[in-house]
């Protein structure tokens, strides 16, 4: 396994090395070629059996000079405890 020192601590670090293994083990069951919306599905399925609690699809607002200017329909971001996941 690659490894690079970061300057995440050890639960973090251990959080981020699951959830890529959560995003790799849906790649290679499904691989290539699906809707974003069938890996999305595949990704909650999987962080739930890891037991990694997230949030999907989120509303987020956009905040120019500390003012909500717009608030999106959804973002298609995940959340796993304290980072978060663009999936494409």
């Amino acid at each position: 396994m690659l490894s690079k020192h970061t300057d995440f601590d050890a639960a973090l670090e251990d959080l981020v090395h699951r959830v890529i293994g959560c995003c790799l083990a849906v790649h290679r069951e499904l691989g290539a070629g699906f809707v974003e919306a069938a890996y999305a599905r595949a990704v909650r399925v999987e962080l739930t059996a890891a037991n990694i609690p997230f949030e999907s699809e989120k509303k987020y607002p956009i905040v120019y000079r500390g003012k909500p200017v717009y608030m999106p329909p959804r973002l298609s971001r995940r959340r796993a405890a304290c980072g978060g996941v663009e999936m494409r």
